[in-house]
């Protein structure tokens, strides 16, 4: 199974680099950005081209956001190959969890489902109470 990370400008980067800092270097991740001026047919080749390479053994697409082009064009491209999941909204501790988990995953299914929940743990509004 394969993680690949894309979205708007330096999204996937700097989500690259976050990630490289906490676990350094990862085999079963990419990352694909989305900049302003990338040709739309190569971004969609790009992203073509990984779901027929992986989509038989599994690809998640973590995207940062539902109905920006990343997430639309996954979607469309996805169809027809079960073994790939997309999901909107990602945010660092899912790809924290996605680099951890991906190995031992037992479909890309439960993978998913497992980083939604993940990243719903990891929203969080803080408040820091009055000090007496």
């Amino acid at each position: 199974m394969k993680v690949l990370v894309t979205g708007h400008g330096g999204f996937a980067s700097g989500m690259a680099a976050a990630s490289r800092m906490i676990v350094g270097d990862q085999e079963l991740i990419d990352w694909l950005p989305f900049e302003e001026g990338t040709n739309l047919s190569d971004y969609q080749a790009q992203i073509a081209a990984r779901v027929e390479r992986h989509g038989e053994e599994g690809l998640l697409i973590l995207t940062d956001f539902k109905g920006g082009t990343p997430f639309n064009v996954s979607m469309l491209l996805s169809q027809g190959y079960p073994q790939v999941a997309v999901l909107a909204g990602t945010n660092l501790a899912m790809i924290l969890e996605a680099i951890d988990q991906v190995s031992t995953a037992s479909s890309v299914t439960d993978l998913a489902d497992h980083l939604v929940v993940i990243g719903r743990q990891g929203l969080l509004k803080g408040v820091l109470q009055a000090r007496n």
